[in-house]
C-alpha cells in the first residue's frame, strides 16, 4: 500500500500546474538536473505560503536525491513514519495543496473509493445489458413479455418493438424454440458509451440468428441473420437499471416475412 500512496504523489506532482508549466519537467524521463529543479520549485513555492512555525517544524529544502528515490519506487517508507521522512512528505504534500500527509492519505482512500464504486457500477451496467439481450431472446423465444419486465420500461420503444415481433409472430404460429431450431443470439462486443448517476448509454455488436419454425405448415418460412450496432439509452429506476431505447440498424425486428427462406440455407 506505501507504494500506492507514493506513486499517487508522483503522479500529482507531474500534474502540478508549477511543473507542468516547465519544458523541462514535462517529458516523461527525468535527470537530475529535473530533479533538481522540481525541489526548486517547490521550496520556493513553501517559501513563500508556510508559517514561522511551519518553517521552523519542516523547513523548506527537500533532497534532490530523496525525490529521486520516490519517483524510481526506491524510496522506502515504514510505520510508524520517522520524523525525518514525515518531514519530507508533509513539504511534498503541503505543495500539492494538502494540510498533511494524513489528509493526503485520507483524500487518496476517498477517491480510490469513489473509483471502485464507479469500476462496479459500470461492472453491474455492463451485466446487466448482457442479461437484458439474452433476455430479449428468450422471451422471443418463448412469445411472451415475461422475461422482459426485469430489464425494459413498457412504455418506452424498446419494449414495445420487442413486444410487437412477439405479438406479430404468435398471431402468425411462428415459432423458434422447435427441436434443432438453430437461432442464437450473441454480444461480440460491449462498452459503456457514458454513464451518469441515473442513466446510462451502452454500445454492443450483435450476433442474432432468427429462424422461424411454422406451425401449421410445418417449414422454416422466415431466417433472419444479422451482425449490428445497438446502443441502449438506460435509466436507474430507484435501485434497478430500466432499458428505454435500442437504436440500431438491424433488421432482426422486421416483421415481413422472406417466402421460400430455409433456416438451413447459408
Amino acid at each position: 500500500m506505501n507504494h500506492d500512496y507514493l506513486s499517487v504523489l508522483v503522479t500529482e506532482l507531474r500534474c502540478h500546474k508549477r511543473i507542468k508549466c516547465e519544458p523541462q519537467l514535462a517529458c516523461e524521463h527525468w535527470n537530475k538536473s529535473s530533479y533538481e529543479l522540481c525541489t526548486k520549485i517547490i521550496s520556493e513555492t513553501l517559501l513563500n505560503s508556510f508559517s514561522d512555525e511551519d518553517m521552523f517544524k519542516y523547513g523548506t529544502s527537500i533532497s534532490y536525491k530523496t525525490l529521486q528515490s520516490i519517483f524510481r519506487k526506491e524510496y522506502k517508507l515504514k510505520y510508524p513514519i520517522d520524523p525525518r521522512s514525515l518531514s519530507t512528505l508533509t513539504k511534498i504534500v503541503r505543495f500539492l495543496g494538502y494540510n498533511s500527509w494524513a489528509g493526503f492519505i485520507s483524500e487518496t482512500n476517498k477517491s480510490s473509493e469513489q473509483n471502485d464504486t464507479v469500476h462496479n457500477e459500470e461492472s453491474q451496467l455492463i451485466n446487466f445489458v448482457k442479461s437484458a439481450v439474452n433476455n430479449s431472446f428468450e422471451a422471443i423465444s418463448e412469445l411472451t413479455t415475461t422475461a422482459l419486465e426485469s430489464y425494459y420500461d413498457n412504455q418506452y420503444s424498446a419494449f414495445k418493438v420487442l413486444n410487437e415481433i412477439i405479438s406479430h409472430n404468435k398471431d402468425q404460429k411462428n415459432i423458434i424454440n422447435n427441436p434443432a431450431n438453430p437461432s442464437t443470439v450473441e454480444i461480440l462486443d460491449i462498452e459503456i458509451e457514458n454513464i451518469g448517476e441515473n442513466s446510462a448509454r451502452v454500445k454492443t455488436k450483435e450476433y442474432w440468428l432468427l429462424c422461424w419454425w411454422n406451425k401449421e405448415q410445418q417449414k422454416y418460412t422466415t431466417r433472419l441473420k444479422d451482425i449490428n450496432d445497438h446502443i441502449y439509452t438506460v435509466i436507474k429506476d430507484k435501485k434497478d437499471w430500466r432499458i428505454l431505447n435500442d437504436a440500431t440498424m438491424s433488421d432482426k425486428y422486421e416483421l415481413q416475412v422472406s417466402k421460400g427462406n430455409s433456416a438451413n440455407s447459408q
